[in-house]
């Protein structure tokens, strides 16, 4: 039907309700080539023998009379369509389903003794409604309780069965015991049978006590003598028999044994059966709940449902009516003159002030670059000398460079780690040039001692060179060194004559020199 090479897969689920299989296929289809058609030459002499345009061209002219031109015929490939295989609807599609079932139960589920699902088409209306409003677990449920009812029913047809062979077996134990009875009496009422020893017998029973019970016995019976016999001669008759025909009295027994055990039996086959029709009984009317209880909450949820969808689409349809009248606003808004110039001119400002806030931060960053730049350059210039101590210019800029660094690299000058980072940082980037190995090992643990002995990196001196960094990066592209007086930040002034804050010396530590 498709073919091997056409299947990619196939599944087989025994895990669900029921037993089936997911094939997974490739749609293919025949179509004919694509392209121009091309010509070709047929030989008179051999049909067989055809050639395409090139090769005949190739053949010398005398021997191209002997071909006659023909049109040639598109050949057909394979194409992977789903479209054209499965169909462009979905009702094709459906219906394409419905009938790859049908041909997959003719050709191989019949082989098999299985039977084809019943299309949707062919369903009752009821039978439809069932299958669209019933859940897998109502489903699921449902196909429990048959299978319960059916074993149920089941149960209780053997059970009958059961207990109607019992009562064959009662009428006829009943019936041989009747018959067994009769002899028995018969053997007892037949005068001048016993001999004198028998007679003895039968008259030591009498005198040991059995008046009451051969009475009853009896009276029991319906018997009619002719003639009304002594209580002596019943007597002797009775015991004789009895005593003569002990196995004809076992056999009685076994049969009133057997008809009371089959009695009992009886009783208890049909309370089982009365239970399983109770069950059966309540199973169908669960059944019947369940489809009406489905019903009822898919009804319910379906009115839910509906009501939801008409209130989100209400509110939809409020929400772009809204949205219309504020688009249509706004585009008023904006065709007036004079809200484009105020917008053009808070475009222009935003911009400005994005260009200047990135111009600030790049003088920011080139004023600690400096700091740095400057520390690093009074550190090389003292390690070229023969001096042991800073001066205070160089500690200046030696101090204000391990804090710019600090800032920059967000450490904490606060604590020994962040001063030692601090100070590794600085002097990785020092020039070591013209300088020997001593000097470079002495001006680095000089500078260390520094960092760490002699200076302090109070909260206010930190906060006044962030202020005074911040102030620079505001102010115009010129930058005040730290030395000298070309307008450093201590002979800054303010409008009204005062002095600016500015950088002061290193702060010392009580007691220390550098």
């Amino acid at each position: 039907m498709w073919g091997e090479e056409n299947i990619i897969g196939f599944d087989v689920h025994c895990d669900e309700t029921g037993v089936h299989a997911h094939a997974l296929t490739v749609p293919v289809e025949q179509v004919k080539k694509r392209g121009r058609i091309g010509s070709q030459y047929v030989n008179k002499d051999n049909p067989d023998k055809v050639l395409p345009t090139k090769e005949w061209k190739a053949l010398p002219k005398e021997e191209r009379s002997n071909y006659i031109k023909t049109e040639a015929n598109k050949g057909m490939v394979e194409r992977v369509s789903h479209a054209k295989v499965w169909g462009e609807t979905a009702k094709d599609k459906s219906e394409y389903l419905s009938d790859l079932h049908t041909k997959y139960n003719n050709e191989v589920g019949k082989k098999y003794g299985l039977e084809r699902g019943t299309p949707y088409h062919e369903l009752s209306e009821e039978e439809k409604r069932e299958r669209r409003h019933k859940s897998k677990v109502v489903l699921e449920a449902e196909r429990q309780a048959k299978q319960a009812i059916t074993e149920a029913e089941k149960l209780k047809a053997e059970i009958e069965a059961e207990a109607s062979i019992a009562t064959q077996q009662k009428e006829e134990a009943q019936k041989e015991l009747k018959t067994a009875q009769s002899g028995f009496l018969a053997k007892i009422f037949q005068p001048g049978k016993y001999k004198k020893e028998e007679a003895t017998k039968l008259k030591e029973s009498y005198d040991a006590g059995v008046r009451e019970t051969i009475g009853s016995f009896i009276k029991a019976a319906g018997l009619k003598w002719k003639s009304e016999p002594n209580a002596e001669s019943l007597g002797r008759q009775y015991r004789m028999s009895w005593d003569t025909n002990k196995n004809l009295s076992n056999e009685l027994n076994t049969k009133e044994g057997i008809i009371s055990s089959e009695n009992v039996e009886i009783r208890g086959l049909r309370a089982k059966v009365t239970t399983l029709t109770e069950n059966v009984n309540g199973l169908k009317y669960c059944l019947t709940l369940i489809d009406e209880n489905a019903a009822m909450r898919l009804r319910n949820a379906k009115n839910a449902e509906t009501a939801r969808a008409d209130k989100a689409e209400s509110e939809q349809h409020s929400l772009r009516s809204t949205y219309q009248n504020l688009f249509e606003k706004w585009n008023a808004f904006w065709n007036e003159p004079e809200f484009n110039e105020a917008a053009r001119k808070v475009k222009e400002r935003k911009e400005r002030e994005a260009r200047l806030a990135a111009e600030k931060q790049d003088r920011y960053q080139n004023i600690l670059n400096r700091f740095i730049a400057e520390g690093r350059a009074a550190l090389r210039a003292f390690a070229l000398t023969t001096r042991t101590n800073f001066n205070d210019k160089e500690a200046a800029s030696i101090y204000y460079g391990i804090m710019a660094v600090a800032y920059k690299m967000e450490l904490n000058l606060g604590t020994k780690e962040g001063i030692i980072s601090a100070v590794n940082n600085f002097l990785e980037g020092v020039s070591w040039g013209d300088c020997s190995k001593f000097n470079k090992e002495s001006v680095t643990n000089w500078t260390h001692l520094f960092a760490e002995r002699d200076v302090t990196y109070n909260p206010s001196i930190i906060d006044n060179f962030i202020s005074f960094v911040d102030y620079m990066s505001c102010s115009a592209e010129a930058y005040t060194s730290l030395g000298g007086s070309n307008g450093c930040a201590d002979q800054l002034t303010n409008w009204d004559g005062t002095m600016k804050l500015g950088l002061e010396s290193a702060t010392k530590k009580k007691g220390q020199s550098y």
